[in-house]
């Protein structure tokens, strides 16, 4: 399969950029318009980008390849938090299930999910979701094939077992880029 290696720092962006380019995920140097989320969903959804791996690196690393490419970062915790304030049955169910500490079920995720899919720009990057295989299951069904899945891993560590678990089958498809963070990103953050 197609595996790339990036350091993230000053170029990460651009290599991530560049990984996204080669796995075929569709790209625009400027934000685009947002795209009607089709009813059928396709094999592979090439605007559908996951990013896995240490949570410290993937929010920063998402919002600045999300600004680079013209696409949207969707975080599941913030589209929770959204609809669960917009009055109506949906947003009274999340409110009581955040209040009651409970998981809001993976099908009401990904309902919020395509719903995003349908007002903001592509390609959407998730950070947040699917956090494990049967919901990547779930949301492939519902979406599209996830077109590549950007894996950040600290240098020098071994891949967390969730990640691994959850980015199984599509590093058996192919669609997985491998993203090395560490002590070079910090140099160079530092710079």
């Amino acid at each position: 399969g197609r595996v790339s290696v990036v350091s993230v720092g000053a170029s990460a962006v651009a290599e991530g950029e560049a990984a996204l380019r080669a796995a075929g995920v569709e790209v625009s140097d400027a934000p685009v318009e947002a795209a009607p989320v089709a009813a059928a969903a396709p094999s592979v959804n090439l605007k559908l980008v996951l990013v896995a791996g240490s949570a410290e690196e993937k929010e920063g690393f998402c919002s600045a390849l999300a600004a680079k490419v013209g696409g949207s970062v969707l975080s599941m915790q913030e589209l929770v938090a959204a609809a669960s304030e917009v009055p109506g049955e949906e947003g009274e169910e999340l409110l009581s299930l955040l209040q009651q500490k409970k998981l809001v079920p993976a099908e009401m995720q990904v309902k919020l999910l395509k719903r995003a899919m349908a007002s903001v720009p592509a390609p959407y990057l998730l950070h947040d979701f699917p956090r494990m295989a049967a919901h990547l299951k779930q949301l492939e069904a519902s979406v599209g094939g996830v077109g590549v899945a950007l894996h950040l891993q600290k240098e020098g560590e071994g891949a967390d077992r969730m990640s691994e678990m959850l980015l199984k089958p599509l590093r058996e498809a192919g669609r997985v880029s491998v993203v090395s963070v560490g002590a070079s990103a910090v140099a160079e953050g530092e710079a």
